[in-house]
């Protein structure tokens, strides 16, 4: 684990020698945490058969590597994050995906540690492939949109949506934007509405 974490650049190694045995605490003591070691418990019986996420994800890059060609695709690391973050990435070289975000939205922790149930909703396998790829679709494009104006987020959000499409082009409109079915037809039952709402 420790190696790891050092080729994630999680520390620099000319001091290692202080941050480790700190590190080494924090670890163990999230290792060993009653509540952590249950959802684990959970992602080891939940993802046992996940065959399906290796063959998506071979897909998704095998469209980078043609749309990229010069880009490296990541290295991908999964992990619990205590519920924190779906999917995050490292430099241009790793892709993280935390699995304890994802246990199905009847997973009962959700609710005990607060999550909104509008949240928890989307916390299915389904939406796992998709987010992740978007999180790394976002890296690639860390230096845009960083104005505070709505259209700059919007462009942005656009183009990392584009992208995505050319990645999971089998992949359901409503997955990669994170909508239901249902969500979905009403956002295009209602396109007009809403450009006229942020119109005015």
């Amino acid at each position: 684990m420790y190696k790891e974490l050092m080729q994630l650049g999680l520390w620099n190694t000319a001091d290692s020698s202080q941050n480790l045995p700190n590190t080494a605490k924090e670890l163990s003591a999230f290792i060993n945490n009653s509540d952590m070691r249950g959802v684990y418990d959970s992602v080891q019986t939940h993802f046992k058969e996940a065959d399906f996420l290796k063959k998506d994800f071979e897909q998704a890059f095998r469209y980078y590597k043609y749309y990229f060609p010069n880009r490296r695709i990541p290295d991908i690391y999964t992990c619990i994050s205590a519920f924190k973050v779906a999917a995050f990435t490292y430099d241009t070289t790793a892709l993280g995906i935390s699995l304890d975000m994802y246990l199905g939205k009847n997973y009962p922790v959700y609710s005990l540690v607060g999550i909104p149930k509008y949240l928890s909703d989307f916390y299915e396998p389904r939406y796992l492939v998709s987010n992740s790829i978007k999180a790394w679709v976002m890296n690639m494009m860390s230096d845009e949109g960083r104005q505070l104006r709505l259209i700059d987020k919007m462009v942005r959000n656009g183009k990392m949506l584009y992208i995505a499409d050319k990645l999971l082009p089998a992949t359901p409109d409503s997955i990669k934007m994170t909508y239901t079915a249902d969500q979905m037809q009403w956002c295009e039952r209602e396109e007009f509405n809403i450009w006229t709402f942020f119109r005015k």
